[in-house]
């Protein structure tokens, strides 16, 4: 049998990357630094996944085991046994992964495995094979870091003492590689890029604007936003956005593009998620950089003569949000301070004057 890693114990990896594992199977263990986790997972060993459709199916996962991130020898010994290592950490912890990875890798370079980043960003996987070199000379020649793109809801549901997760039925997995994988229902592709944009913009920049407006008008759960006519008014808009940059960029088919939208939104008003709005809008500063989820098609729509109306209003939407450190900071800038701190995300200055100006609507307005 095969075997994996898994750095990240949450709801990602338990919710989506063991179930691949199981179907593939391949023997799944998780690294994490969460000692309640750990204790759980090293004591029962399963966990059930409760898809949340019409029917409740189940889903029980079993024969997974655990290591402390800590623990570098047995981690040491398990990273030599693998086939695979996956994240699941969050883009800001991946250079954390890189620096233990490293260490590993120093002593051990004959080593032969995948690295797959699940993680909400563009190339994460390249992103942590820089963080690998950033204390690593020579990485090992057969390991391969695939860039990927992953997308399954996954509701902070968690009960106490429980390893249970519920998920949304659908997902979809698509990972850069020249080699099969044997990865069950995992999409393989030459070229990532047009599917990992595709995916960032219509279903985590649409995911996330949904949050910011739902907070705004008043709304605790997605399901509840997105039911909002107005609310889901202005999240179709910017999707319209999203889909001319995406056909603009990779000439991705319209109709296809079309369907994907109608998904989304259906995706966004299943009331068995209970998703909620402060949950989906964390990291706001992340989310606005030029390259994000948010702010990606404002130049193209720009250099078309378009203009992106609800990328503006996306942008104006995730500074108000006050639910985090990050929003925190955001919230209470000046205007001077926004406007600074915008163009230091390198938006241009023509989009953060229409930025704040959208604000300050909205803030007259709510």
């Amino acid at each position: 049998m095969r075997k994996a890693l898994c750095f990240g114990a949450g709801n990602i990896g338990r919710g989506f990357i063991a179930q691949v594992c199981q179907e593939s199977d391949i023997r799944l263990t998780f690294v994490d630094v969460n000692e309640t986790l750990l204790a759980l997972i090293s004591e029962k060993h399963e966990y059930t996944i409760h898809l949340l459709d019409e029917e409740r199916t189940n889903i029980v996962i079993s024969n997974v085991d655990a290591i402390h991130s800590q623990d570098m020898e047995k981690l040491s010994q398990a990273v030599q046994e693998v086939d695979f290592i996956f994240t699941a950490v969050g883009p800001n912890v991946l250079k954390h992964v890189g620096a233990t990875l490293a260490k590993i890798y120093e002593d051990n370079p004959h080593l032969s495995h995948n690295v797959i980043a699940c993680e909400n960003m563009v190339g994460g996987s390249s992103k942590l094979k820089e963080h690998v070199s950033d204390s690593l000379s020579v990485l090992p020649k057969n390991v391969q870091f695939l860039d990927a793109a992953v997308d399954r809801i996954v509701p902070m549901s968690q009960e106490a003492g429980s390893l249970d997760v519920k998920v949304e039925p659908s997902f979809e997995w698509i990972v850069e590689t020249e080699k099969p994988l044997g990865l069950k229902d995992v999409i393989e592709v030459n070229d990532l890029e047009p599917y990992i944009k595709r995916k960032l913009l219509m279903v985590n920049g649409a995911h996330a604007f949904t949050a910011y407006l739902g907070l705004i008008y008043g709304h605790e759960m997605i399901d509840e936003a997105i039911n909002n006519p107005e609310i889901e008014k202005s999240v179709r808009g910017l999707l319209s956005e999203h889909r001319v940059f995406l056909q603009h960029i990779f000439n991705l088919n319209e109709n296809d593009l079309l369907k994907m939208e109608d998904k989304v939104i259906k995706r966004f008003k299943n009331k068995l998620l209970q998703d909620d709005c402060v949950r989906v809008g964390r990291t706001p500063i992340r989310k606005l950089a030029k390259h994000e989820r948010l702010s990606m098609g404002i130049d193209t729509l720009i250099s078309l003569n378009q203009t992106p109306h609800f990328a503006y209003l996306a942008c104006a939407a995730a500074t108000l949000y006050n639910h985090d450190d990050e929003g925190m900071k955001l919230s209470h800038m000046s205007e001077e301070e926004l406007k600074k701190f915008l163009l230091g995300l390198e938006l241009d200055e023509k989009s953060v004057n229409e930025i704040i100006k959208t604000r300050k609507t909205i803030k007259k307005v709510y």
